[in-house]
């Protein structure tokens, strides 16, 4: 057996219904309303500014269940709006309309009361119509257009035309909602008392991640029953206030009335004890969809409710991966603060703001897979030398996203990336060997030579002294190239030589990657000098290199922060002599380096990083006069050969795929030197120096570098 009970009447029909035609026509002295201006809650709740991104995201479709006395499936702001699997649980059949049977006077009434009658009647049959309107009516240039215009409506009747429901039909209508698969559910409707059945009915919408919105209710001037609190909401949007319903805080929005000039409508209850879930939208004169195609004006907070409910479909419909919790605690964090600042006993947490509610809020960041957000100004990849220009060829967008998760826009990972110095001919002509810093102390121990050097290029410490660097030119010229070494700068080493019958060094290093030295990197070594003659040797280096946060001298900060890195490589010199004034020199260079990913960052992996080099330097001494030398080398720097990243790059906020990049030089440099040095005086030293760089840094982009030097260097 049903027991039936009046439904709480939250509209109040305030004028006749109408027929409506488009906006256009009359005469010039006429003002054009639009869809959007007839509505008369759009621009109170500021609507428009959401509009661009809504219609972006128009291939999404939210679907909004409206629990109601059944919608006019056939009115023409509901065409292809009306979502499969709407239900008549008052006829128990799945025609949602409500029941437009012809109003009959009774003979024993006045003509006023059947007017009376009738008047209530209309009111209960186009509720349901009203509300499901305001949500999602179209936008077609004809009558109005909803919050939510994109929006499907799920029609759920629970009531007839003389507004009697039953709470079993409600919980049904729930349950309808969310077998359905609707994100928002309008429930314009209510009633004094708390219902344990229906309140779990509602408790199961929010787990399902559902977003319910309830009106608060018109009983603020009513005095026809003493059971209403009018300072708080009626049962429904109360129902986290009582014990262990506490969760549908999270997702239940109760919703107050406010007037043009946003006041709180004389009619509305307040949000008193639900201020927490409570805000206001406007309800006074709306206008919206009634019943055989028609339109009216009514106020209530029926009105209001809708408004919210349609601004939760554009939410979810621009970005459908945020929760329901989250979008509840977007539209209050957004909301236009009314009457007494913050959170209120009237108003709540505020007006509705729709278009705040769309913008960004907060600073827009890079997400990470673990959730971790990054500034994209403090976020960037300095490449050494090694790893060329392959990269920039690559074009990688990563969604940058305010604090809610919500994408806008894209962060090119291109703006990300520092390039390396280039060599600078000031420096290098000012560059003078004994006023370099740093300090080295040599101890001879029987066979063995103890060096300890402080602040001082690894490279020129560690090993045997095979003097390749040219008098007055610094490394950059040096007659081989650069090898796993030359990254550590600034060191601290301890070099021990074994002059046995094979000669052999042990090393090891600490010092930084960067001359502010942020960034250590430590090294041991393992040297060996075979010499079968005066005029032929080779040296072997079987290096180790630790290094915290860089790899092979490449900082990866903010976003894009790398973990240890570890790489092993060989070198190898061979230096021959070519009769009394000739001599060759050769050197090879060849590692591998692992770097460890971190649990924060986009990069979750890097494949095993191959490089080498290679260089061949001719020296021919005292060519002119003693002491002169001649020099030609032909050097192919340190590359990166074989080195990929991949990226987890954020779809959404949800939803991330792994990109795999590749960041190896593709091109070498190439570099030419033929210089000669010669004594001019005592304590003049002359240079002049020839230098071709061909793919700078390996960069497939950067134009050939030709320089002439010109160095005198006096002693005074």
């Amino acid at each position: 057996m049903l027991h039936f009970q009046k439904i709480t009447v939250l509209v109040v029909l305030s004028s006749m219904l109408y027929a409506c035609g488009g906006g256009g026509g009359g005469s010039t002295s006429t003002k054009v309303i639009s869809e959007y201006e007839r509505q008369g809650g759009l621009g109170l709740i500021n609507a428009a500014p959401a509009y661009m991104a809504y219609d972006a995201a128009s291939t999404n479709t939210v679907t909004v269940a409206v629990i109601d006395t059944g919608v006019d499936l056939d009115h023409p702001e509901f065409a292809g709006r009306i979502a499969i699997g709407g239900y008549d649980f008052f006829a128990d059949d799945d025609d949602a309309n409500p029941d437009m049977q012809t109003f009959t006077p009774e003979p024993d009434k006045t003509d006023e009361e059947n007017a009376k009658a009738e008047k209530k009647r209309n009111k209960f049959l186009s509720h349901g119509t009203f509300v499901a309107g305001i949500i999602a009516a179209a936008k077609k240039d004809v009558g109005i257009h909803g919050v939510a215009y994109n929006a499907k409506i799920l029609p759920i009747r629970i009531g007839n035309s003389e507004g009697e429901i039953s709470l079993s039909n409600i919980k049904k209508g729930v349950e309808k909602a969310v077998e359905q698969g609707a994100q928002v559910i309008n429930a314009s409707f209510g009633s004094a008392g708390f219902n344990r059945m229906l309140a779990d009915a509602w408790l199961a919408a929010h787990e399902a991640d559902i977003i319910s919105v309830h009106a608060a209710g018109n009983n603020f001037t009513n005095t026809m029953t003493a059971t209403v609190n009018k300072v708080n909401p009626i049962f429904g949007a109360r129902i986290p206030v009582e014990s262990g319903y506490e969760d549908l805080a999270k997702t239940l929005i109760a919703v107050v009335a406010t007037d043009k000039d946003n006041e709180i409508a004389k009619y509305s209850n307040r949000c008193g004890d639900a201020k927490q879930w409570c805000m206001a939208a406007p309800g006074n004169k709306i206008f919206s969809t009634a019943v055989d195609g028609l339109y009216f004006r009514a106020s209530g907070t029926s009105a209001a409710a809708p408004q919210v409910s349609g601004a939760v479909a554009v939410i979810r419909t621009i970005w459908p991966d945020m929760t329901a919790e989250n979008v509840v605690k977007l539209l209050y964090d957004t909301a236009t603060d009314l009457g007494a600042i913050g959170t209120d006993d009237i108003y709540g947490r505020g007006l509705l703001n729709l278009g705040e509610a769309v913008a960004p809020q907060g600073r827009l960041t890079i997400l990470s897979l673990s959730g971790a957000k990054y500034d994209p100004q403090t976020s960037s990849i300095s490449f050494g030398s090694a790893f060329g220009s392959n990269i920039l060829s690559q074009s990688i967008d990563i969604p940058l996203f305010d604090k809610y998760n919500r994408d806008y826009g894209y962060f090119a990972l291109q703006n990300a990336l520092v390039a390396p110095k280039n060599d600078n001919t000031i420096d290098e002509l000012a560059f003078d060997k004994e006023a370099q810093t740093g300090a080295q102390i040599d101890n001879k121990y029987a066979n063995l030579q103890v060096s300890f050097a402080n602040s001082k290029p690894a490279q020129q410490v560690i090993g045997f002294d095979n003097k390749t660097n040219i008098d007055q030119l610094s490394s950059t010229y040096s007659l081989y190239g650069n090898s796993h070494l030359s990254s550590i700068l600034d060191a601290k080493v301890v070099n021990i030589v074994n002059d046995g019958k094979l000669k052999t060094a042990f090393s090891a290093a600490y010092g930084w990657t960067d001359a502010d030295k942020k960034h250590p990197i430590n090294a041991l070594n393992f040297s060996m000098l075979f010499a079968n003659s005066k005029n032929l040797s080779l040296t072997t280096q079987f290096m180790h290199l630790q290094e915290n946060d860089t790899f092979l001298a490449n900082y990866f900060s903010g976003a894009f922060k790398t973990g240890e890195a570890k790489t092993t490589a060989i070198n190898l010199i061979a230096d021959a002599k070519l009769g009394d004034k000739f001599s060759f020199i050769g050197q090879y260079n060849r590692g591998k380096t692992q770097v460890e990913t971190v649990p924060n960052s986009l990069i979750t992996g890097f494949s095993n990083i191959n490089s080498s080099g290679y260089s061949l330097s001719l020296v021919n001494e005292d060519m002119l006069i003693k002491g002169d030398k001649l020099f030609a080398s032909f050097k192919k720097p340190l590359r990166a050969t074989n080195a990929k990243m991949t990226l987890a790059i954020s779809q959404s906020a949800n939803k991330f795929v792994n990109k795999t990049i590749d960041i190896s030089s593709k091109v070498s440099e190439k570099i030419t030197t033929i210089g000669y040095l010669t004594k001019l005086s005592n304590n003049t030293d002359g240079i002049i120096l020839f230098n071709r760089k061909s793919n700078p840094n390996h960069n497939y982009l950067a134009k050939t570098e030709n320089k002439v030097l010109l160095k005198i260097t006096h002693k005074f």
